[in-house]
């Protein structure tokens, strides 16, 4: 009903910041009702390769749909060459070889468990909740250098910051079912 009340509206742009199945079915009822909105936007959360192909699959027209990245994605070719992808392939063929490498959802791991390792390093000599806390409240970019992210990307927090990643690229899908994210201009720095 949502969908069909923006068409109604004249609207020329869908939003979707939800979790997957959401979005999914957002992008397909748009197809559905026949609303091909000039721009979509679609959230971090939902915008992997595997979720957009479903969507497409099912009808949804997702060419041209804008969304952000901060991780290396193994699903985007001019990544290729990144070390966090050469690194995130390693790790997952020598301790997770059922996972897919070529998943986003992969990095996104690989990304977490890096950042929880790295302040597990920093949170004393006996870590304790509130080492962990204040190694995780004091993420300083010069040494939290987490490979799997995209480059310019950086691992920040400080008093009053707890927002780790404030950095993200932006990419558009092209190629409906079979294609994927392409990452363009450049990153963002200090967004919120």
């Amino acid at each position: 009903s949502q969908v069909l009340a923006l068409k109604a509206s004249g609207a020329d742009t869908l939003v979707l910041f939800a979790t997957p199945t959401p979005t999914i079915q957002g992008l397909v009822t748009a197809a559905k009702v026949g609303w091909s909105p000039a721009n979509t936007f679609i959230n971090n959360v939902s915008a992997v390769a595997t979720f957009i192909k479903i969507a497409a699959s099912s009808g949804a027209k997702v060419d041209g749909a804008i969304s952000t990245g901060w991780t290396v994605d193994p699903s985007v070719s001019s990544e290729s060459g990144f070390p966090g992808i050469a690194l995130g392939k390693q790790v997952l063929a020598q301790y997770a070889p059922t996972v897919d490498p070529n998943n986003s959802l992969s990095f996104y791991g690989l990304s977490s468990a890096w950042t929880l390792i790295y302040a597990l390093k920093n949170a004393g000599k006996t870590p304790t909740r509130a080492g962990l806390m204040n190694a995780l409240k004091h993420l300083d970019p010069k040494k939290a250098k987490n490979p799997f992210l995209y480059p310019g990307v950086t691992l920040q927090t400080g008093p009053g910051d707890n927002f780790p990643i404030e950095n993200e690229i932006l990419a558009k899908w092209n190629g409906g079912a079979t294609g994927g994210w392409n990452p363009f201009g450049s990153v963002f720095v200090g967004n919120r």
